[in-house]
């Protein structure tokens, strides 16, 4: 590469570099405007919105710490209020501090005005929090007694989780991706970079590395769950042949066999398993040809099989001890029961009685 070559790269890259600074430079220029101004809240609002968070700042302890000026200037700024239009709010603010009747109708007066615009009501409190921060110092808190004093003069709820993600997200801990993304879902994502752009920059590119995040860890729960089904699945399954085979000559229901059956689905959530799929399974008619002695004891023998299915699909969640549910089920295992023509309108009508909260028959 030749030097002009060279210089020409590098050029280009100065002016490259020059260009995204001025474009973060920007976006950190719209991302400080107040979101009551983008909403074009009147100047009326956005005034009882900066007085009340003035109250509250003088709320905790009745005096203005330095970070809290601090922060009020800045919010202030956002708000396109000058230094002296602060002054004047503070100052206002100020003599009515001794004065609690008059300093309770001030913060109500504002209250009544803000709290029909819920977001603005949200990021209020959020900025209430930011302004005591201010003058905690690092690890500070807020007093939440004064806060929700402050909550119950609006209609707009406050939930310990959401107060405890605002202060989290002001101290920056090492959740703090997780801890934006969660927040903005209650304040909305616009209010939410407005008010961490001074202490966390521009977080878009942390709230969409968040939402990938959540999405992959739903999208591997939702496969951990689905194998987990098919596991539950295949092992019923497996167990519902396994004693059918073993007991489609027993044609009562006794103690011993329960327990067999109850032990070998032990640890099987009823939960992960699909009724319908087993329970329609075991409702499928058994159809023979011939009437003759072979087909009707072959016949007796696929009905037990499916009464002992039935038996251990129940023993997943039911747990059928020798009870009127076990009396109804050792005549469905009865030959002269299974020789009638109602054996399948009786095992259905069972299911029915029995399997209501799992399966609903047409």
């Amino acid at each position: 590469m030749s030097w002009r070559q060279e210089r020409k790269k590098e050029r280009e890259q100065k002016a490259a570099a020059e260009a995204a600074r001025q474009a973060k430079e920007k976006a950190l220029k719209e991302l400080s405007i107040h979101p009551l101004l983008n909403e074009r809240c009147s100047r009326d609002f956005c005034d009882a919105y900066f007085h009340g968070l003035v109250i509250a700042a003088f709320a905790d302890n009745k005096k203005l710490d330095k970070g809290e000026r601090v922060v009020l200037d800045v919010i202030g700024a956002s708000l396109e209020m000058s230094t002296h239009d602060v002054d004047d709010v503070v100052n206002t603010i100020q003599t009515a501090i001794d004065d609690d009747d008059t300093f309770e109708s001030l913060l109500n007066e504002c209250m009544s005005v803000i709290k029909v615009n819920e977001s603005a009501v949200k990021l209020f409190y959020a900025q209430v929090v930011q302004v005591w921060f201010s003058s905690a110092g690092e690890g500070g808190d807020s007093p939440d007694d004064d806060l929700y004093d402050i909550v119950e003069k609006t209609d707009v709820a406050l939930p310990t989780a959401k107060l405890s993600l605002i202060k989290k997200v002001l101290k920056g801990d090492d959740e703090l991706d997780a801890n934006l993304l969660s927040l903005s879902e209650w304040m909305g994502e616009d209010a939410l970079k407005y008010f961490v752009v001074k202490t966390h920059g521009d977080v878009t590119d942390r709230l969409v590395k968040a939402r990938k995040h959540l999405k992959d860890k739903e999208a591997n729960r939702k496969k951990a769950i689905a194998r987990a089904r098919k596991h539950a699945q295949d092992q019923i399954a497996t167990i519902m042949k396994d004693v059918g085979e073993v007991y489609q000559e027993k044609a009562s229901v006794y103690k011993e066999a329960l327990d067999d059956i109850s032990e070998r689905v032990n640890g099987i959530d009823g939960e992960m398993i699909d009724w319908v799929v087993l329970v329609n399974d075991i409702l499928k008619p058994v159809r023979i040809d011939e009437f003759d002695y072979v087909a009707r004891e072959k016949r007796c023998l696929k009905c037990r099989v499916k009464i002992w299915r039935l038996v251990t699909l129940l023993m997943v969640d039911y747990k059928p001890r020798l009870s009127a549910m076990t009396n109804e089920l050792g005549r469905l295992l009865s030959r002269d029961a299974i020789d009638r023509d109602s054996w399948q309108q009786n095992l259905e009508k069972f299911i029915a009685q029995y399997l209501a909260d799992r399966v609903t028959l047409s």
